[in-house]
């Protein structure tokens, strides 16, 4: 029953049980829905073990799937690692760095940190997965990943973490509300106000969720949204209003207006750069750690 189960297979099933959305996991892994839904049928027949657990139009892991979730983890970990174990012997390095990182790193950070390592290390191939913080650090520890741009920067005994900057958070408004002339808003004015906010999992959402709780209220999120440009769209839209980091002014957006925040404790997060403290060695992730170095170093100027 076991040879009937590859690593393809593996990689298949475990970025579905990272994500437990079919759709999210066929874009990360550049496949179609239908392929990602065969290899989850197939394993289950394979198995005689039911996986999954279908609601409707939603899929869920069964006990039974997350057993083999953590399983496939660690299996191909452990094949990425022994792998890299005999290239580091043979005094060779893997040229393949695999980065994960946030939406709202994309239009900047991310690629001028991959501009500067491609500047050094032009034989590098880069191969890259956007998603929310949980999601990405999920994909870090079971060795799908290299290193991942996250904030908030995990604490966790086998990862270390290479903080980049910190940055405040700002309410998004309609460009056409009274709101966005003032100087400086506190979220206490918004409480009664329909929210938009990134879905269960990411980084941004929970520094909403605190900022509003700071300002002792639980906010109405009206819209759920799987990217920080979606979220301002609700905001353009006259839909909701939203609690996003200053980096999302790198997009343009004309019909919406960041207002910084009037607060007691301001909300700001770090982004950073984590990896496994075991892939220090390798070459390809060090070149990513340098330029994560000079980044800052040009911007302390």
């Amino acid at each position: 029953m076991g040879e009937e189960v590859s690593f393809h297979d593996l990689e298949v099933f475990l970025a579905f049980a990272e994500l437990e959305h079919l759709g999210r996991a066929a874009e990360a892994l550049d496949l179609s829905v239908p392929a990602v839904q065969r290899t989850v049928r197939a394993l289950e027949s394979r198995l005689g073990v039911p996986l999954v657990r279908r609601d409707g139009r939603r899929v869920r892991l069964l006990h039974a799937g997350r057993i083999l979730a953590d399983q496939a983890a660690r299996v191909i970990r452990a094949r990425s690692d022994a792998i890299d174990a005999v290239l580091v012997a043979a005094g060779r390095e893997r040229h393949v760095l695999r980065i994960g990182y946030m939406y709202s790193l994309g239009l900047r950070v991310l690629p001028d940190l991959v501009a500067d390592v491609l500047e050094r290390e032009p034989k590098l191939r880069v191969e890259l997965r956007h998603g929310a913080t949980d999601e990405l650090v999920d994909a870090l520890l079971s060795g799908t990943l290299d290193a991942v741009c996250v904030a908030p920067l995990p604490s966790l005994p086998d990862v270390s973490v290479f903080p980049l900057f910190t940055e405040h958070f700002r309410l998004s408004v309609p460009a056409g509300d009274p709101l966005a002339r003032r100087a400086r808003i506190d979220l206490r004015e918004v409480r009664s106000r329909p929210f938009a906010a990134l879905r269960e999992g990411f980084g941004t959402r929970r520094f909403m969720l605190e900022a509003c709780a700071r300002a002792g209220f639980v906010p109405h999120i009206a819209f759920n949204a799987g990217d920080i440009f979606t979220v301002e769209g609700f905001v353009g839209a006259g839909l909701a209003v939203a609690v996003l980091p200053e980096l999302i002014a790198d997009h343009g957006g004309r019909r919406v207006v960041r207002v910084p925040l009037r607060e007691t404790v301001p909300t700001t997060r770090t982004v950073g750069i984590a990896h496994l403290t075991a892939q220090n060695q390798h070459a390809a992730l060090r070149a990513f750690l340098n330029a994560g170095v000079r980044y800052v170093q040009r911007n302390e100027k």
